[in-house]
């Protein structure tokens, strides 16, 4: 969900600002009146190709920015175009390239043209729809991670397999990524946490000067000049004594709020040293997101796959031909579960394609109706599976 939208010197667009609310927002306007650049702007900041044409006059260049919803997070997303063709994009505080921003719309937008929808076009986004609607999910998840196996086995016959000279290679090349990713020393988290450092350190000046106001007010004779003359009041008005206590209370707090505020300001120092270390170590973490994955986590989860990939080809502890045995036995296995989840598909279309109608009745809607297709391709790594080559639920 697109919680804000800023648009600057796109097109018509000088500035504008959108904060959608909850459910449906319509925006209206004459022929002219510039709708259509927000569904532009939509579609460059989420990678769609558009170049320096759409910068408005005498701008310097066009920036998109949007606040998304995506769950439990809200991700900052930001493109520009300069006069020079240039386009710059970022996710967070990350640099990203417009595939990266194209995955990203994927998941979180959706254009429908006057006479279709877009995404429903995917074969893919059908199939997770299906799937959704007869509750098969689980079932094609299990059948997933069978075919990774099966390809993991592939893998390992085809790398012990291949010819020494090639082999060696791999085996460099997986030592070489072990051994980069191991004296990286990368500890899950990290890099968030050079983040708020970064931020932090980038903030000492402004800190300061806060801490610096907030003991002076703290150190102020007001907070004292209170505090006796509550204490004179409640000489004069027993009946007064729990402001007293309230004010003897004041002054105890403020003064450990003195202290701590202290304390917290000797933490405080300008260190240029530590802000380029920072600075080298995301710098570092940046380049081997870039090879081996999109976070710290996933990056460790690869060196792990890789170890045991090497593992695996230097011990060379399962010979051939009984890696080839069990690849026979996961692929029997992967079709058997292939062809018992094409046939639920199959039975779910047949209920989804009955509701459907049930539904266009209702709307008075005669002439529409919805029918599925299911084709069976031929491939060469494919899985062997008993089913018509192709089939029509309606």
């Amino acid at each position: 969900m697109i919680e804000q939208l800023t648009v600057t010197g796109f097109a018509v667009a000088r500035d504008v600002t959108l904060a959608p609310g909850p459910g449906l927002n319509v925006i209206t306007g004459e022929t002219g009146a510039g709708k259509s650049i927000i569904v532009d702007a939509l579609d460059f900041l989420f990678g769609g190709r558009h170049g320096r044409g759409v910068v408005a006059d005498g701008a310097e260049s066009a920036r998109v920015r949007a606040s998304v919803s995506t769950g439990n997070d809200v991700l900052t997303v930001e493109r520009t175009v300069r006069l020079s063709g240039r386009t710059a994009g970022r996710i967070g505080d990350d640099s990203a390239p417009a595939e990266r921003l194209r995955e990203l719309g994927a998941r979180v937008i959706d254009i429908h043209g006057q006479s279709e929808q877009l995404t429903l076009l995917r074969p893919a986004v059908q199939l997770a729809v299906l799937d959704a609607f007869g509750g098969l999910r689980d079932q094609r998840d299990a059948l997933a991670a069978r075919v990774r196996d099966l390809r993991a086995l592939l893998r390992e016959i085809e790398a012990i397999g291949a010819d020494s000279r090639e082999r060696e290679r791999l085996l460099d090349q997986l030592r070489f990524e072990v051994d980069e990713i191991a004296q990286a020393g990368l500890v899950p988290g990290e890099d968030d946490a050079l983040r708020r450092e970064q931020r932090r350190l980038a903030s000492i000046e402004r800190l300061l000067a806060a801490s610096a106001t907030a003991l002076e007010a703290l150190d102020a004779p007001a907070i004292a000049e209170a505090v006796a003359a509550l204490e004179e009041i409640a000489e004069s008005d027993p009946d007064a004594t729990a402001l007293a206590a309230e004010g003897v209370t004041l002054e105890q707090a403020a003064a450990d709020l003195g202290r701590s505020l202290r304390a917290y300001r000797e933490t405080l120092e300008d260190d240029p040293e530590r802000r380029e270390a920072i600075d080298a170590r995301l710098d570092l973490i940046a380049r081997l997101r870039r090879k081996y994955g999109e976070s710290v986590e996933a990056i460790l989860q690869y060196e792990s796959s890789a170890r045991e990939r090497l593992g695996a080809m230097e011990t060379a502890g399962s010979s051939l031909e009984e890696l080839r045995e069990r690849a026979a036995a996961h692929a029997v296995s992967a079709g058997e579960a292939a062809a018992s989840l094409s046939l639920a598909r199959r039975e779910a279309a047949g209920r989804l394609v009955a509701e459907v109608a049930t539904e266009l009745a209702r709307l008075e809607m005669p002439g529409a109706s919805l029918a599925a297709g299911f084709a069976c391709e031929d491939a060469p790594d494919g899985l062997a599976v008993t089913l018509p080559d192709y089939e029509v639920v309606a």
